[in-house]
């Protein structure tokens, strides 16, 4: 199992712990991440115990997170807003490519309920 690290979020836009984002702020979106996607395909996730798969979903929206808080942009559940602010192609593929992949997470991954049957008891427990 896997367990997510602040580094592993801030490397999805190469940002840095000093200059960008710190800690506290990574973990803060982490645990956003973790709520907003437990809740979106049914299934509590845990940040320090999670699959390869979890963890990449994690990761990513928690860093769509930190690339709105860097740029001044705001993010709630899955909506995100950069608002006026000017940013690169490249970063903008990026973000697009990563959201797309949470996405795809939730689509893929999301609980279906259970089925109730109903039998009929013919009585012939023989």
């Amino acid at each position: 199992m896997v367990s997510i690290t602040e580094d592993e979020v801030r490397a999805r836009f190469h940002f840095d712990e000093t200059a960008d984002i710190g800690n506290t702020e990574v973990g803060n979106f982490l645990d956003e991440a973790v709520a907003i996607l437990s809740q979106a395909i049914g299934v509590t996730l845990d940040k320090t115990d999670c699959t390869e798969l979890q963890a990449n979903a994690l990761r990513n929206l928690a860093a769509l997170y930190c690339y709105c808080w860097v740029t001044g942009g705001s993010a709630a559940g899955l909506n995100f807003s950069i608002g006026d602010i000017n940013i690169s192609e490249s970063s903008q593929k990026t973000f697009d490519f990563i959201k797309a992949s949470v996405e795809e997470f939730i689509r893929r991954n999301k609980s279906k309920p259970i089925p109730f049957v109903v039998a009929q008891d013919d009585g012939d427990l023989t």
